[in-house]
């Protein structure tokens, strides 16, 4: 690092695999970061899922599982901090709209499902991330939820779409939340589709998963095996649309 102090460029530490070497290459002068470290939980075996986190993470699987505005209307009215929360983000500069939002209802007919649900994942992935990996993880499990999602929307299951989705998006809880994912399925009732695909890597939906971070890694030799015998998909192209789509909603 010293060596190349004096020509422009960032440098990037690579192959981080503990705490220790992410503060170490912090404290010699790297800029940029890559490694398993930051999509692991750190060991923590007394630490266990606050209660504002469990109930956070089970008012977005009901969102995410749900249909109907009503449900979700009921959802949000029952958790006072979501709610202040809408109506703030939909009565901030970036909607420019005309009249004040006072009502959950009204604010849900103009955001519509698909928005709410998507408002939502990022509020709850903001209350339960710790320390200085979040905001990376964040991009990272949004952009998991919108891979599979798509992946879900260019094949024959289109209909369980957000089922895909959340699994995209909780399969990095453990690391978000520091706690083993077998105590955060304990503490959560997630859809048989989620909790199979984050506890058994060899179940469909666990597949989907290795699927994903192969794509992650770019390890191309394994994706065909992985299909199945699923249709052939550009999924790289895919990729890059879930990155892109987590970048604008994070920059937003």
């Amino acid at each position: 690092v010293g060596k190349l102090k004096g020509y422009r460029g960032r440098l990037l530490a690579e192959k981080v695999e503990t705490p220790e070497q992410h503060q170490e290459a912090l404290d010699a002068g790297f800029h940029l970061f890559q490694g398993y470290f930051y999509c692991k939980p750190e060991t923590m075996g007394s630490k266990a899922v606050s209660a504002s986190q469990t109930q956070a993470m089970q008012a977005m699987q009901q969102i995410m599982t749900t249909e109907s505005v009503k449900d979700i209307e009921d959802v949000l009215a029952r958790d006072l901090s979501l709610s202040y929360e809408l109506l703030k983000y939909i009565n901030s500069v970036g909607f420019s709209l005309r009249v004040k939002v006072k009502s959950i209802s009204h604010a849900l007919n103009l955001l519509g499902m698909h928005n709410v649900r998507t408002w939502l994942s990022i509020v709850v992935l903001s209350k339960s991330t710790a320390g200085t990996k979040m905001p990376e993880l964040m991009k990272q499990a949004l952009l998991r939820g919108r891979f599979l999602e798509l992946l879900a929307e260019s094949g024959q299951d289109a209909g369980r779409k957000s089922d895909y989705f959340v699994l995209g998006m909780f399969s990095l809880l453990d690391a978000l939340l520091d706690t083993p994912m077998e105590r955060i399925i304990e503490e959560l009732f997630l859809p048989d589709f989620v909790s199979t695909g984050l506890t058994d890597s060899d179940s469909g939906p666990g597949r989907l998963l290795k699927l994903v971070q192969a794509v992650e890694q770019g390890e191309w030799g394994s994706l065909p095996e992985l299909r199945g015998a699923s249709e052939e998909q550009d999924y790289a192209s895919m990729f890059m649309d879930a990155a892109s789509w987590a970048d604008t909603l994070l920059d937003q």
